[in-house]
């Protein structure tokens, strides 16, 4: 009586956490994501690594809009279709597992992306380009909708417990140790060519480009991020597979981490806001235009030092020249 009196209560707390801090993860997570997207398509800001930061911006709707809000509705108002659509039941724990699993394999690509950039070798330098960039999202979106498309076939309503879960047996263990597997791995890539890119930046200060520096640091508050938020709950999914006999105390703290893992699809932006200047310069710049536009005053007085706007002027000039080159006709390019 005791035990069942306990779980009652956990659940209801989770409910009520579930309640309120998802509402606000979803509309922060919003907000936050528009931002960065429009940050990180100016020409101030333009390279390989801010492309990797605009694929993380856009991925990250569908994790709230999809993972996190048919969460909320299953677990806080019992809307739930996985319980009787087979078909729903397949295709959200698919899609919602590869947008999830998207995220901490671009944040690893933007390491390894911030590692060649800092790198000394010219032909490493090669690899830190946006034309690269591209192809290399492309190829991961791709892979991991086509490596999980297993969970089509094996995943499946339990009929006694009318719950959408992987089919028993083999397939179970097999899911979690490779989600662990990949996750691990995935993890410690981006802690080595992290530490590999500090290292790079500390050898080079003078002349290493100060976009490149802020972007740098940028990559490596959002990969702590994400460990600090995210690594909990793919190892109680993994220790959850172990175990033959679970409590309501650890369905609880696995619940209360899934939240936590919610939160760092919220908090990016204010890891970019902290990690580079340059980011919160077009951020209050974005903040001005619309106070400008609709009460025709600027709402943020901010002064950029001189280096800083130097620098910007020299980023727009850039990409405006590289611009005007690529309009230019083939045999015009050619006599140049």
């Amino acid at each position: 009586m005791m035990m069942n009196q306990s779980s009652t209560r956990l659940n209801d707390i989770y409910i009520k956490l579930n309640n309120t801090i998802e509402p606000m993860i979803i509309l922060l997570g919003t907000i936050g994501n528009l931002i960065s997207i429009y940050v990180f398509s100016r020409p101030a800001v333009r390279s390989s690594c801010s492309t990797y930061f605009f694929a993380l911006s856009v991925n990250n709707f569908p994790v709230l809009y999809f993972g996190v809000l048919t969460r909320m509705l299953a677990d806080g108002f019992s809307i739930d279709p996985t319980r009787y659509s087979a078909f729903f039941c397949k295709f959200r724990n698919y899609f919602s597992y590869v947008v999830y699993q998207l995220t901490p394999w671009l944040t690893l690509l933007a390491t390894i992306d911030r590692w060649c950039a800092s790198s000394t070798n010219p032909n490493v330098r090669k690899f830190s380009t946006i034309y690269v960039s591209y192809r290399v999202i492309f190829a991961a979106t791709l892979i991991l909708a086509l490596s999980n498309l297993h969970m089509f076939i094996f995943f499946e309503i339990h009929v006694k417990y009318s719950i959408c879960i992987p089919k028993a047996g083999i397939y179970t263990k097999f899911f979690s140790t490779s989600a662990w597997i990949m996750g691990l791995l995935c993890l410690s890539l981006t802690i080595l060519f992290g530490l590999l890119t500090m290292s790079n930046i500390r050898q080079q200060r003078c002349r290493y480009r100060q976009l490149d520096r802020q972007l740098s640091f940028m990559v490596l508050f959002y990969a702590l991020l994400y460990i600090i938020l995210g690594i909990p709950f793919s190892f109680l999914t993994f220790l959850s597979t172990m175990l033959t006999r679970k409590g309501h105390v650890f369905h609880f703290i696995t619940n209360l981490s899934r939240i936590t893992l919610n939160m760092s699809y919220c908090l990016t932006f204010n890891m970019y806001g902290l990690g580079a200047r340059l980011y919160r310069y077009e951020f209050f710049n974005v903040i001005n235009k619309i106070s400008y536009y609709t009460l025709g005053i600027n709402v943020i007085t901010f002064q950029v030092p001189h280096t800083q706007s130097r620098f910007i002027q020299v980023r727009r000039m850039e990409n405006r020249k590289s611009t005007e080159l690529a309009l230019l006709p083939i045999s015009t390019t050619a006599r140049k």
